[in-house]
């Protein structure tokens, strides 16, 4: 009985010991100022496809963010990975189609907004121009694709305190090929994230 009692007690230990690394493991990566991530889908192509890593910044402050940054952020609970288009204070100029709620379709430069005024002006079924003001403290942000981004053009602007990092390193490597499933991404660390998709 004592040698089944020994037996049991090694293997009870090694399996602690595993848990433990493991469990070490996670928190260095949650808890560790630059975490890897994977994005899933197409919306930022062709500057990221979908099962690329990148590696991601946690923000300290947020008064450093710039139009163009590549940022994660999270949107009812769901994380996108999203280029900054505006920042608070900012307008946003664009084309709405006649069926759509008042959100640009088509975001323009500050240079093409006069383009598509004399656009709409010639053929009126194609939309009305409109523009969004970003609220202080908020951002505008837009996927690369635009035709296959759910960007602020759907959920609105979004507040920098929903911004979960920048992305510092944008192809670490790539786990498989281009897929248009999601417009997601999935982050280290966040395991119950991970089990829903």
């Amino acid at each position: 009985m004592g040698a089944i009692a020994s037996a049991l007690y090694a293997w009870f230990r090694r399996r602690c010991a595993v848990l433990a690394v493991l469990g070490g493991v996670l928190i260095v990566v949650w808890a560790a100022p630059i975490r890897p991530g994977v994005v899933l889908g197409e919306s930022m192509s062709p500057s990221f496809h979908s099962g690329q890593v990148f590696l991601m910044s946690r923000l300290g402050d947020t008064t450093d963010l710039e139009l163009g940054d590549v940022v994660v952020l999270d949107v009812d609970g769901e994380l996108y990975l999203k280029r900054i288009r505006a920042i608070g204070g900012q307008t946003v100029w664009g084309l709405d189609s006649a069926d759509v709620d008042g959100a640009p379709d088509i975001v323009a430069s500050s240079f093409e907004v006069e383009k598509i005024r004399r656009l709409v002006r010639v053929r009126p079924g194609v939309g009305r121009v409109v523009n969004i003001t970003v609220p202080p403290g908020h951002v505008f942000v837009m996927g690369d694709s635009e035709r296959n981004s759910y960007d602020s053009r759907q959920f609105g602007a979004v507040p920098v305190e929903a911004i979960r990092g920048r992305v510092v390193v944008s192809r670490l490597f790539q786990l498989w090929g281009p897929d248009q499933s999601s417009n997601a991404v999935v982050m280290a660390g966040d395991v119950e994230k991970q089990a829903r998709r």
